[in-house]
C-alpha cells in the first residue's frame, strides 16, 4: 500500500516463498533484517524516495541477480547485501558517502561494481570474496579498512584514489 513509510525490523524474515517485492515510493527507510534469509526473493523493485537500508536488510537472499539502488538512497547499513551469492552487478548511489562492513561480502558472482565519486570510507570486508576483475577507488575515498578487498581473486586491476591516505593491513588479502 502506498501508506506505508517503513518495512520494520525482521518484517519477511525468512519468507522463503517470496518471489519479488515492489516497496512503494513512500517507503523511505528498510529495516534490519527486513528480508534476510528470503531465498527465493530475485526481483526487487525500489523506488526513488526510499533513503535508507539499514543492516543485514537483504543478507541472504541467494536468489537476488540484480538491484537497482536509486539515487535517493543516502545509507546502506553493514551486512545489507551479504551473501547474496547471485547478485552480479551494483552501482552505489552518489548520496552514499560510506560503504558499512560486510556491505557486499560473499557476493560471489558480483562481477561488476561502481563506486560513487562521493564515497570516502570503505570498511572492513565490503567486498570480501566479490570476483570483479577490476575496481575503481574514486577520488573522495581516503581510507580503506582491512580486509574490504580480501579474496577476491580474480581482481586483477586497481585504479586508486588520489587522496587515499590509509590501506589498512590484509586490504586486498587473498
Amino acid at each position: 500500500p502506498e501508506c506505508i513509510t517503513n518495512i520494520d525490523d525482521n518484517a519477511f524474515y525468512y519468507c522463503n516463498n517470496l518471489p519479488s517485492i515492489s516497496i512503494p515510493q513512500t517507503v523511505t527507510l528498510i529495516g534490519s533484517y527486513a528480508f534476510y534469509m528470503c531465498t527465493k526473493l530475485q526481483n526487487v523493485t525500489l523506488r526513488y524516495g526510499i533513503e535508507q537500508i539499514s543492516s543485514g536488510a537483504f543478507s541472504s537472499c541467494s536468489s537476488l541477480e540484480t538491484i537497482f539502488l536509486p539515487e535517493s538512497i543516502d545509507y546502506i547499513g553493514s551486512s545489507s547485501f551479504s551473501s547474496c551469492s547471485k547478485l552480479i552487478s551494483v552501482i552505489i548511489p552518489k548520496k552514499v558517502t560510506i560503504i558499512q562492513s560486510s556491505t557486499f561480502s560473499y557476493c560471489t558472482n558480483l562481477a561488476n561494481v561502481t563506486i560513487s565519486d562521493n564515497v570516502k570510507t570503505i570498511y572492513d570486508y565490503a567486498f570480501r570474496r566479490c570476483i570483479f576483475p577490476s575496481i575503481v577507488i574514486p577520488n573522495k575515498v581516503t581510507s580503506i579498512s582491512y580486509y574490504a578487498f580480501s579474496y577476491c581473486y580474480n581482481l586483477s586491476s586497481i585504479t586508486m584514489s588520489e587522496t587515499l591516505q590509509t590501506i589498512s593491513y590484509n586490504c586486498f588479502y587473498y
